[in-house]
Order: structure tokens, then sequence, then C-alpha cells
């Protein structure tokens, strides 16, 4: 394998799933975080409602809403 001696994973900071909230918190700091993956059933923040399972905390409903505030940035359009 061509990476098998270099690779070296992306850290949360760069690369958040937001599983990791779950099963590894003491490993995030949220302050921190550059970039978010959406990836869990319910919660893509287009989507998103709060009455989704197991979304219903306040750590991803404030990056649903930080998501929100760059989305509707429109100095970024």
């Amino acid at each position: 394998m061509f990476f098998r001696d270099t690779y070296k994973p992306i850290p949360p900071v760069y690369n958040l799933v937001l599983a990791m909230l779950w099963r590894h918190p003491e490993n995030i700091e949220l302050e921190k975080v550059k970039v978010v993956h959406y990836r869990a059933a319910g919660s893509k923040p287009w989507r998103f409602t709060g009455e989704e399972d197991n979304m219903d905390r306040e750590d991803i409903k404030m990056l649903v809403a930080k998501w929100k505030e760059f989305y509707n940035d429109e100095s970024l359009d």
C-alpha cells in the first residue's frame, strides 16, 4: 500500500463526525472545530428539525445554527 507508512488520520478539529459527540465526547473541543461532517442519520442541517432521533442535544443545535449562519451569510456569495 502506497501510504502505509505515511498515513495519519485527520484530527476531529478538521473533520468532526457527529458520532464522535456520543462515542468520545472527551476528545472533542467544539470551540476549535473547523469542519463538521454531517454524516449521522437525521443530522443534515438543511433538513434538521430537532425532532430527529438523538439530535435533541445542545451541541448539535449549536453546530446546526453555526451551519445556518454561514449558509445565510450573503458576503460569502
